[in-house]
């Protein structure tokens, strides 16, 4: 391991490896991760990988219209040998009552004034796009055709692989015991293999990057919010778009697998053992909005948390009176859709050049400037 860098990352998981990718691509090579289990060991190998421009504020649009454009390059530009499962199958999202389609609405004349092509549906639209859907007791929906999922776990990987093909050395297994301080500057890293020595650090570790940041006696505002996933077998159906049915999410893979996730009552944990309880809950709720599911089987099951903040937005950025510490973290359970762009936005920043998008308003402290609009799509 490297006694010192220009810049330590601290965690192995997609934002880590693409800022530390878009860092060696800028022409930084002395980067160095420190990863306190293996690559993608947290929640970017947990969750199901869709991504969406489907949200309730200007921030979040154009920040995932960005990373979008970026995800569809992907694969050639990170040289990998592997499918990242990237693909542009749309997110539909179902709606069950007024109050929903009034603030869908909404929603939806933002999105399109800023240039997303996402529509109203009717019962009847939906029942279209899925033959085989239950629409009985939705009121209706939208539909953005330019969403999509990936597969978190190959797109971490292929980060990774790319980085250290440009010279970024990736340390697994090694545990931040430590930051090294210089009156209010951070100078590096201590952890259980040594120490690293570093005028930058940025810490990408999620809801453990409150934890990192008390090591030197700051608080940030990130909590864990526990979420539970499976995935089931092969469902012999036609290809359906990404789906997101009150608090029950679903995505197919291209090999036909369906990957449901659910979202649970908001409960402050870093437990992540599966739940019986999870199962029938979201078998009942499966069987509801896509009735030929009932007979297929779960394969797995899991779980794992979001890093939530108070308005749902990540931080990003460096951290008032810390000089030479920077954070990307608290991403509100949207850290694998908003990495590609989050990863090229920071290695720009930390390099003193203009980034790419404005990330001004993700900054730790707009929480003592107020006024931030808050983001209700969380899923």
């Amino acid at each position: 391991m490297k006694r010192s860098a220009d810049i330590v990352v601290i965690g192995g998981g997609v934002a880590g490896c693409s800022i530390a990718y878009q860092l060696a691509k800028m022409g930084q090579r002395n980067v160095v991760i420190v990863e306190k289990d293996q690559v993608a060991s947290g929640a970017s190998g947990r969750c199901p990988g869709g991504f969406r421009q489907q949200w309730s504020t200007k921030a979040d649009i154009l920040l995932m219209s960005a990373s979008i454009q970026m995800f569809m390059q992907l694969q050639d530009e990170l040289e990998y040998p592997g499918d990242l499962e990237i693909r542009q199958i749309g997110y539909l999202f179902l709606l069950y009552t007024e109050e929903e389609m009034e603030q869908f609405r909404k929603n939806v004349a933002l999105q399109r004034s800023l240039g997303i092509p996402t529509e109203i549906f009717s019962p009847q639209d939906a029942k279209a796009l899925v033959p085989f859907l239950d629409t009985s007791s939705v009121v209706g929906g939208t539909f953005c055709p330019w969403d999509g999922r990936g597969s978190p776990m190959m797109v971490t990987y292929a980060y990774a692989r790319a980085a250290r093909r440009l010279g970024v050395e990736i340390n697994t297994g090694t545990c931040v015991t430590g930051l090294m301080t210089a009156g209010s500057r951070i100078t590096g890293v201590v952890t259980d293999r040594g120490t690293i020595e570093a005028p930058s650090v940025v810490c990408v570790a999620g809801t453990h990057s409150r934890d990192i940041a008390r090591l030197a006696g700051m608080e940030l505002p990130i909590r864990p919010s526990r979420r539970e996933a499976m995935i089931t077998e092969k469902f012999d159906r036609p290809q359906v778009p990404a789906l997101m049915s009150e608090n029950v999410g679903y995505f197919q893979t291209p090999n036909g697998d369906i990957l449901p996730d659910m979202r649970p009552p908001d409960v402050e944990t870093f437990d992540i053992s599966g739940t019986r309880g999870f199962l029938s809950r979201t078998a009942a709720a499966w069987a509801k909005v896509l009735p030929p599911l009932a007979g297929v089987r779960v394969i797995r099951h899991w779980a794992g948390y979001y890093d939530m903040t108070p308005d749902a937005h990540p931080i990003v950025g460096p951290i008032p009176g810390a000089e030479g510490f920077y954070v990307a973290a608290g991403f509100s359970g949207h850290g694998f859709m908003m990495a590609p762009i989050v990863g090229k936005a920071m290695a720009e920043m930390l390099l003193d050049g203009p980034t790419s998008v404005d990330v001004t308003e993700l900054q730790a402290d707009r929480f003592e400037r107020g006024g931030h609009a808050a983001e209700v799509m969380v899923y």
